[in-house]
């Protein structure tokens, strides 16, 4: 599991049971931030791109079985937080686009032979106005190559909203 800046190095992993949530603030709309347990050996990590809320940020990609995801911050928050915020201030047509862009990302990653098993509006960023992208890929889940359905097997992590 990675953390963000330590004071005895710029960035490092930690072993999971070391993960602490920061004692700061929750992040403010333009500070959206996306929190993802992946271990060691499944990310590559490349240039640092700044410091934020939470510590350092870098370009990564989370590398699993059959390929390879990146993810990035959204800086206008989850489609969650703004359609509470801006409650029936939404044109219809602005809500059909993000469930054509959503369902668009949904067939990609099928295309991929992945099922990301927790497509919710809190794990729908805003780019911009206009854009929105799929996040929070802890839960997704690779298809065997000759399956083509997902069956859960039990005592596995499912989705929460908390």
């Amino acid at each position: 599991v990675f953390s963000g800046k330590r004071p005895d190095s710029e960035f490092s992993p930690l072993p999971q049971n070391t993960f602490r949530k920061p004692p700061s603030p929750p992040p403010s709309e333009g500070q959206q931030a996306l929190t993802c347990l992946i271990s060691e050996k499944d990310i590559s990590l490349f240039e640092k791109l700044g410091d934020g809320s939470f510590g350092v940020v870098r370009r990564g990609e989370w590398n699993t079985p059959s390929g390879k995801m990146v993810t990035e911050l959204a800086p206008l928050g989850s489609l969650l937080d703004r359609l509470r915020k801006n409650l029936g201030h939404f044109l219809i047509s602005t809500l059909c686009h993000y469930a054509i862009q959503i369902a668009n990302g949904m067939a990609y990653l099928e295309s991929k032979r992945f099922i990301h098993r927790d497509l919710a509006a809190r794990n729908i960023l805003l780019s911009s106005n206009d854009l929105v992208k799929i996040g929070d890929f802890g839960l997704m889940r690779a298809l065997p190559k000759n399956d083509d359905h997902y069956v859960m097997q039990e005592h596995r992590k499912v989705p929460f909203a908390w």
